[in-house]
C-alpha cells in the first residue's frame, strides 16, 4: 500500500495517487514503493507533455531492469513495459512513477523556496536602499571593525528573511 509520504510526494508532483492505485494491484504497489524507498530507482529519462508524461528509469531488483512508464495527463492512467519477467505493470514500474514523483515534487519545493527567498531578499534590499541613512561621522569608530548583516531565511510559520546586524573585526 502507499505510505503517506508516497501519497504526499505524488500530490507535490501533481499526480493523484489514485492513478498508481488503479493502475497496478497492491502486492506491485507494496513492493514497488518498498524499491523506491530503498533507492533502487535511476531516471535515465523523463519528458513531459500537455498530454503525456514519460519516464524511462533502470530499477535493480534480481536484475537490473529497464522500465518505460507513461502516464496519460487527461486521466492519470499509467502504462509501463518493463524488461522483467512480467514484462509491465509490475513494481519496477510503481517505484519508477514514485521516484519520477520525488524528483518533481523535490525541484518545485527548491523553486518555491528559491523564489520565497529572493523575494524577501529584494524586499530587504529595497527597504535598506530607501533608508538612505549614512552613518554619523562622529559616532563612527576607527577600530577597524565593520557593520555585517546576516542573512537568514526563516523555517518557521511565518515565513520572512531575518537580518541580524553584527560588528566584525577585520582579520590582518
Amino acid at each position: 500500500m502507499l505510505k503517506p509520504e508516497h501519497i504526499r510526494i505524488l500530490k507535490l508532483a501533481g499526480l493523484p495517487p489514485e492513478g498508481i492505485l488503479i493502475s497496478y494491484d497492491l502486492n506491485s504497489i507494496r513492493r514497488g514503493a518498498n524499491y523506491f524507498q530503498e533507492g533502487r530507482v535511476q531516471l535515465t529519462h523523463q519528458a513531459n507533455s500537455d498530454t503525456l508524461i514519460e519516464i524511462d528509469s533502470s530499477v535493480i531488483g534480481n536484475e537490473k531492469y529497464h522500465t518505460q512508464t507513461r502516464i496519460n495527463r487527461s486521466n492519470y492512467s499509467i502504462r509501463n513495459s518493463c524488461s522483467c519477467p512480467l514484462g509491465g505493470q509490475c513494481k519496477h514500474g510503481v517505484a519508477s512513477v514514485l521516484e519520477y514523483a520525488q524528483s518533481i515534487a523535490h525541484h518545485s519545493m527548491l523553486a518555491a523556496a528559491r523564489a520565497s527567498t529572493s523575494n524577501d531578499v529584494q524586499r530587504w534590499l529595497s527597504e535598506f536602499e530607501q533608508m538612505n541613512t549614512a552613518p554619523d561621522p562622529q559616532e563612527v569608530d576607527n577600530n577597524d571593525s565593520d557593520l555585517i548583516y546576516l542573512l537568514n531565511v526563516s523555517h518557521t510559520k511565518q515565513r520572512g528573511l531575518l537580518v541580524e546586524p553584527r560588528r566584525a573585526n577585520l582579520l590582518k
